[in-house]
Formats: C-alpha cells, structure tokens, sequence
C-alpha cells in the first residue's frame, strides 16, 4: 500500500479510553521536531497522541479511502535514551465504521 517497509503498527478495535505506548530511542539529548506517519481509512478511530506525556493534540483518522499523512506533533526538549508516543483513542468520526483503529507507519524526529 506504501507503508515504510510494507507494513505499518496496527490496533484493531481499541476501545474509547485505550492508551497505546510506543518507545522510541534518541542517540542525543536535546529539541527535536517529532513527527508521525499515520493511517486514515473509514474504520479509523478518533486519537490523542502525546510525546513524553506532553499536552495531547487530537487527531480524527476517519478517511473514507485508505491514506497515509505525515503529521507535525510539535517540538519537543527529548531525552537520551527512550522517548515515547501515547496513542489515546478518544471518539468515533460519526461517518466511520466504528472499529477504532489506529495506525502507525513510523516516528520521524529531525533535530532543531
């Protein structure tokens, strides 16, 4: 479909409340512009993804065809080591199959 390699992290039939925890590592501490590429398809659920447990942004990943976009999650002082992306299922797109699902292609970080 276009997923970094042919595939993508997939949470199938969260229910609303459901936290997902992704870690991922940072060789240097220090402010980084963080980044997901996310699915949208007609079964996506509405999320909140934070950084570090940072302030939540909300995402509906409703799309009536199966796509994929880059979204800017901000600019966050990240430490060395382990770093983590929250994943919240809060709500249902009124148009979406209500599956609640959510998915995760990769985490891009890019140094400020």
């Amino acid at each position: 479909f276009g997923w970094s390699n042919d595939g993508q992290l997939w949470w199938m039939d969260a229910l609303i409340g459901d936290k997902l925890i992704v870690a991922f590592p940072v060789e240097k501490a220090g402010p980084y512009k963080v980044s997901a590429h996310l699915t949208k398809a007609a079964d996506y659920a509405e999320v909140e993804l934070s950084v570090n447990d940072g302030k939540p942004e909300k995402f509906d990943r409703f799309n009536p065809e199966v796509k994929l976009d880059l979204v800017e999650l901000g600019t966050f002082d990240l430490n060395e080591g382990s770093n983590t992306l929250t994943v919240k299922i809060v709500g249902v797109n009124p148009q979406a199959v209500p599956r609640r699902m959510f998915g995760l292609d990769f985490i891009k970080i890019e140094a400020k």
